[in-house]
């Protein structure tokens, strides 16, 4: 579905999906282009998927390839979950009970 909703934006050459641990594989998506290629993974944060085994697939390409990060490393994501909460609550009051701990950084309700 976001591979789809990029590619429609026409910005890229193309737009591929890839997985660590089922097909298609980042490595073999990797390994099937000539680059220059830019990926942003879809997890919530860089943990060892994003440290090491990414990063490890990036330093063995065999075009020029650059990772971007994990966009749950990015300072936006707690805004838009909240926009996103606000959207799609049921009723006034439930929005009313979205709220941001600024202190901390984290969405959260108020009970």
């Amino acid at each position: 579905m976001h591979q789809q909703r990029i590619a429609a934006l026409q910005r890229f050459a193309g737009v591929s999906i890839a997985f660590l641990d089922q097909a298609p594989f980042l490595r073999q998506v990797m390994n099937g282009h000539d680059g220059p290629l830019l990926a942003l993974s879809l997890l919530v944060g860089q943990g060892r998927h994003g440290k090491d085994d990414i990063a490890e697939a990036f330093a063995q390409a065999v075009c020029p390839a650059k990772y971007c990060g994990a966009v749950g490393d990015s300072p936006d994501l707690a805004m838009l979950a909240i926009e996103h909460m606000r959207d799609h609550s049921a009723s006034s009051s439930d929005r009313r009970a979205l709220t941001l701990d600024t202190h901390q950084g984290a969405a959260g309700t108020v009970c």
